[in-house]
């Protein structure tokens, strides 16, 4: 992280449909890597970028170890529009733990692929098997809108903001996040 990354103009969440298509993967997570800051997540992440979905693609389920215990996940193809971690990657595909399975799988990936959100969200990822990234934490993905920043996938945000209003109180823009990640990691 040692050069200023190029912003290339990120788009602001502006529709509520978007919080909405992120909330739908809300997972009580926030304890599976704890960092204090969203700053040193960003200096721990494998991945750290703003990024715009692409496109939705089904993926195969993760096997479980018992019989019946497999976990469904779905793939977001996302193009990168700042690289925090200087990976040079254009795009990467983020797995995500799916709300659905069996039979109502495919219609719902089929539903997700024509909603997709219009404005970009920042990720802090762990690469996995076969290429694919996933979030740390439910702190992994913020999406930014004139009244802040918003983590969708903590389903209990309200009551958590106030453990990152210290440090990302003010922020409103993926400018300014970039600006703050840049200077402070």
């Amino acid at each position: 992280m040692g050069t200023q990354p190029q912003v290339v103009s990120p788009r602001a969440v502006e529709a509520p449909e978007d919080l909405a298509f992120w909330s739908e993967f809300a997972i009580d997570a926030h304890w599976v890597e704890v960092y204090p800051t969203v700053r040193e997540m960003t200096a721990a992440a494998d991945l750290a970028a703003i990024a715009n979905v692409r496109s939705v693609v089904p993926l195969e389920p993760i096997r479980g170890d018992a019989p019946g215990s497999g976990l469904a996940v779905v793939g977001l193809v996302m193009e990168v529009v700042t690289d925090f971690t200087g990976s040079g990657m254009s795009e990467f595909t983020l797995r995500l733990e799916s709300p659905v399975e069996g039979e109502e799988y495919t219609n719902w990936v089929e539903a997700l692929a024509s909603r997709l959100p219009s404005g970009s969200a920042y990720f802090a990822l762990r690469e996995t098997e076969g290429g694919l990234y996933r979030i740390m934490n439910s702190w992994s993905v913020w999406i930014a809108s004139g009244s802040g920043l918003t983590a969708p996938l903590d389903s209990h945000f309200e009551d958590n903001r106030e453990l990152f209003e210290g440090e990302l109180r003010g922020l409103t823009t993926y400018d300014q996040l970039s600006q703050y990640l840049f200077k402070s990691v």
